[in-house]
């Protein structure tokens, strides 16, 4: 029995949702734990301009730092950065890490820990695009024009790309190394 003239129907599984994962409190978030940036001496500002140079460094340009909160089950401060890619606008959202008891110098440092992380992240990116040709760490959060960035579109449809197709098992190798062969 063909399948010619049939509909061909998509699958689209229920639980394709991006998941929140587990944030440590800010007071119970150390080095040891793994999270970073947990005692920089850095100022807010300071970490500010080490970030539009990271982004520079991109090939983008942030154009504001608009501080805020997340409404979040425990609300989270955090900072919202816009900036220029090319002729797009982009936009990168950061959290900083929740307080059980805020005070003052607290959400002082945990908005600097946001900061610092980001600041972290825009560096290893530039690392990495150094060592994957054609990378662009910055697409991801480029806007589209309903103000989503990609990575949201990405996240909401519950549809994935079209990708390359398999690679087949006669021609790989099992090692993880790959041939190059010239067209």
């Amino acid at each position: 029995m063909g399948r010619e003239g049939a509909e061909r129907m998509s699958f689209i599984p229920e639980d394709f949702k991006v998941k929140e994962s587990t944030v440590p409190w800010f007071e119970d978030a150390t080095q040891e734990t793994g999270v970073k940036g947990h005692y920089t001496k850095k100022g807010i500002e300071e970490l500010k301009t080490e970030i539009k140079a990271a982004m520079s460094a991109l090939g983008g340009g942030v154009t504001s730092f608009l501080a805020g909160n997340f409404p979040t089950k425990s609300p989270r401060y955090g900072y919202q950065i816009m900036f220029n890619y090319g002729d797009r606008e982009g936009r990168i959202e950061i959290a900083a890490l929740p307080l059980k008891n805020e005070t003052p110098g607290k959400k002082k440092k945990t908005l600097k820990q946001a900061l610092y992380t980001i600041r972290e992240m825009l560096q290893s990116q530039f690392n990495s695009s150094l060592l994957v040709p054609g990378s662009a760490p910055l697409i991801p959060f480029m806007i589209d024009d309903q103000g989503r960035t990609l990575a949201e579109v990405l996240a909401e449809s519950a549809a994935i790309p079209l990708l390359s197709p398999p690679i087949d098992a006669d021609e790989y190798d099992g090692e993880g190394e790959f041939e190059v062969v010239d067209g």
